[in-house]
């Protein structure tokens, strides 16, 4: 299955990439090789991980390191909707854009 990446999970991984890069490189570099292997997996499985349902119809979260990846399958792929610190506080603002399937 196809895995496309939104804007907003593009700007997390921009963030967490500046702020990581800066504290400790190599941790930087394996988490952002840690995200393209989950991207990858949850293409492949997209019904694993635990239901978000609650937050944002459709969606699913997975851990990588210490941050949640949260995804949907939308028009056969598998789009990755943010990347958020495991320390901070998750709500149902936090996924305001709709899938990419749908008019804003």
């Amino acid at each position: 299955m196809k895995c496309t990446i939104s804007e907003p999970a593009k700007a997390d991984i921009r963030d967490a990439r500046k702020f990581l890069r800066k504290a400790n490189p190599a941790y930087c570099r394996r988490v952002m090789r840690g995200f393209t292997e989950r991207f990858n997996y949850v293409a492949h499985h997209p019904g694993m991980g635990s239901d978000r349902g609650d937050l944002s119809p459709g969606l699913r979260s997975v851990n990588s390191d210490d941050y949640r990846v949260f995804f949907r399958t939308v028009n056969n792929a598998t789009e990755i909707v943010r990347i958020i610190h495991s320390s901070r506080d998750v709500t149902a603002g936090t996924f305001t854009n709709p899938p990419a399937d749908e008019p804003e």
